[in-house]
């Protein structure tokens, strides 16, 4: 390979490697910028086709949302298969 074709390859890289590096700035810059002027993450939606399911998570000021503790029973999606249960521990574990 020609030492011209190496080092246009090699500026090549190094510009793909800045311009990602760039985008991810900008996009952490953005993200700082909104949650300065209120902004928070939405709070998940409920899904008019799940509206058998159990509120399973809680508003949090940071993430947004966070699973909320209990024991959740709920029946199935469709079919005849058993009921879901699921349980959620203090420290948000399933």
């Amino acid at each position: 390979m020609s030492s011209v074709r190496q080092k246009t390859i090699q500026a090549a890289g190094l510009t793909l490697l800045l311009s990602l590096f760039s985008w991810c700035v900008s996009l952490a810059a953005a993200e700082m910028l909104v949650r300065y002027l209120g902004f928070r993450p939405s709070l998940p939606a409920r899904n008019q086709h799940y509206e058998n399911e159990p509120a399973m998570h809680e508003p949090d000021s940071l993430l947004g949302w966070r699973p909320k503790e209990g024991n959740y029973r709920y029946p199935p999606y469709w079919g005849d298969e058993d009921d879901i249960q699921i349980t959620i521990l203090p420290n948000g574990r399933r």
